[in-house]
């Protein structure tokens, strides 16, 4: 079935699958976290996820030997997880979730200056409705507060997460000339593990015997997040770097949300909401615009 969709669609088809399953990842993190310390969920995240991309890269044939240009890269993802787990502790999951909507604004801007990527006048005018869409869904909520809603300290970070993960986004794409998204995945996600095993420590230091009290609950959203969110999202998310752009990749970031509200829908009971609907329709236009094909 996929054999006759070119490249681009296979790509847009990465972008939506990656979407459902890492909108999911708020939710369940937020379970995970409630009794699991920040970097001991990490580290199980990671090696959850690394033991099923590990399987997967022994199989693969002629795999190259990870370069110090591979592992430069690859500390700006897990500095976007490690800064994000400080943020998100301190600030709230809307202003967390809307200051990562501005990561295909940043990978634009970059992919313009570092892989001299034209943005077409189309595909300009997608992004700028993809971002008005999402920050329509996450700012309408909260009338009434500020719009940096949340703890400053705890934004600043997030920002440092942000502008990592776009970074990663646009270097990423040279790296696919040499690696496959699977090599790209594992060092990441190895390199993951064994930074968060480094402050881990601090978890049995600060919180003795925390996993005394951890519920099935609990350990059922971190194998999820392990799965889902990492293994899969992550792999997903390289692929639609190597046969799209890491602006078009980046898009996930606007299709999240709206799959976080679908997940917080199905397992919490939230409503849904008119300007749900238009930030969502909004959102949806400005995806198709910018992974439209054109001149």
């Amino acid at each position: 079935m996929f054999k006759d969709l070119d490249s681009h669609k296979l790509a847009l088809i990465a972008i939506i699958v990656a979407s459902l399953v890492g909108g999911a990842m708020p939710v369940f993190i937020k379970i995970a976290l409630k009794e699991i310390p920040a970097f001991s969920f990490i580290f199980f995240r990671f090696l959850i996820a690394s033991l099923f991309l590990i399987p997967f890269l022994l199989r693969e044939k002629n795999s190259k030997r990870v370069s110090k240009k591979l592992i430069a890269i690859s500390v700006l993802a897990t500095v976007n997880v490690l800064f994000f787990a400080f943020g998100i502790k301190l600030t709230t999951a809307s202003a967390g979730q809307m200051l990562y909507t501005s990561v295909p604004i940043i990978a634009a801007i970059l992919s313009y200056f570092l892989l001299k990527e034209r943005i077409g006048l189309i595909k300009a005018v997608g992004v700028a409705l993809g971002f008005l869409g999402a920050t329509i869904i996450v700012i309408l909520p909260l009338l009434g507060k500020s719009i940096f809603a949340g703890n400053l300290f705890g934004n600043l970070l997030i920002i440092v997460a942000v502008v990592s993960f776009a970074i990663y986004s646009v270097l990423s794409k040279k790296l696919q000339e040499k690696y496959s998204p699977l090599y790209i995945t594992t060092v990441f996600s190895l390199l993951t593990m064994f930074t968060a095993a480094v402050f881990m420590g601090n978890d049995f230091v600060s919180n003795p015997g925390w996993w005394n009290s951890v519920s099935l609950e609990s350990i059922v959203a971190t194998v999820y997040v392990g799965i889902f969110g990492t293994f899969i999202f992550h792999l997903l998310y390289q692929y639609a770097i190597k046969h799209g752009a890491p602006l078009i990749a980046s898009m996930t970031l606007y299709l999240q949300p709206l799959m976080t509200f679908a997940w917080a829908f199905a397992l919490l009971g939230e409503t849904l909401t008119f300007v749900f609907v238009l930030g969502s329709i909004l959102t949806f236009i400005g995806v198709w615009m910018t992974t439209k094909k054109g001149k």
